[in-house]
């Protein structure tokens, strides 16, 4: 095994030849040398160019008031044991169906859960959003 030689920093590995390069440094830029390469390049304006007709011209746009009204919020509602109850059978009972099996989209199984639900829980006002969520 050959000892390691002590090389300048400078210096890299051996080029294809079996050459050793030196790197150069690179040369430092002046400020001069800058603005001569900027010369030739394009520089857009800041601002925009005035336009004095665009002044002189009064704006005599009508504005309509517009009420915004608050969305309505949803009164959160505990579930009941009942309805608890009757969505884990609705679950249940779709989710288990030979017929459709796996058959159906996710917007498809929900409104069928909802409707079973519904059979269920007839006076129950709850949306498939919320049988959803729980």
């Amino acid at each position: 095994m050959e000892p390691k030689k002590n090389r300048d920093p400078r210096k890299i590995n051996q080029v294809a030849r079996g050459r050793e390069r030196e790197s150069a440094p690179l040369p430092i830029r002046d400020d001069t040398d800058d603005d001569e390469y900027f010369d030739h390049v394009d520089m857009v304006p800041e601002t925009q160019p005035f336009n004095e007709e665009a002044e002189t011209q009064p704006i005599n746009e009508e504005v309509e008031e517009v009420v915004v009204t608050p969305p309505k919020r949803k009164v959160n509602t505990n579930w009941s044991p009942e309805e608890e109850e009757a969505l884990a059978k609705a679950l249940i009972k779709i989710s288990m169906d030979k017929h459709v099996g796996d058959r159906q989209t996710k917007q498809g199984f929900w409104k069928r859960v909802l409707k079973h639900y519904q059979s269920l829980m007839p006076r129950s006002q709850r949306t498939k959003d919320q049988l959803n969520s729980k």
